[in-house]
């Protein structure tokens, strides 16, 4: 999807235009992102567990190509600097559904940290998430998905 940023001169874009490496369209996912940007669904901030989170995509590997090894490296590199990205989630039963941010997910899954930072796409409720904020303000909820102010 590309959604996200690019970090330390990585081309996440890169990763899915190669073959085999795009992964699943999750249009739950897409049509929630779609209400939060319209104001109609609240965003919050939770850290969570990484053994609650399910990747849409479980089959997506994106470090079965150099340049996703690459960009999982510089995730890896950015956390161990305090520089964390925040992951897209939306509630799915009592876990959370991850449809977007497969590199800092393949770099959750190296580091293996007891909680993650994530921006939920509607309210959370699942048991066993800690630190919840929220809802956003849209303006905030624009910049953590765009970057810099519109």
């Amino acid at each position: 999807m590309g959604l996200f940023r690019d970090r330390d001169g990585v081309k996440l874009g890169e990763i899915e235009a190669l073959a085999g490496l795009k992964p699943l369209r999750d249009d739950v996912f897409l049509y929630l992102l779609e209400q939060a940007l319209a104001g109609s669904l609240p965003v919050y901030f939770a850290a969570a567990p990484p053994a609650l989170i399910d990747p849409f995509d479980a089959g997506y590997e994106p470090e079965r190509h150099p340049v996703g090894v690459a960009a999982v490296d510089a995730c890896v590199r950015a956390a161990l600097r305090g520089d964390f990205q925040n992951m897209w989630v939306y509630p799915k039963g009592n876990r959370f559904a991850l449809s977007d941010d497969y590199i800092p997910w393949a770099a959750t899954k190296r580091g293996r940290p007891d909680f993650v930072p994530c921006l939920v796409l509607g309210e959370p409720k699942t048991p066993g998430i800690v630190d919840v904020q929220g809802p956003l303000a849209l303006d905030l909820v624009r910049r953590f998905l765009f970057g810099a102010a519109e």
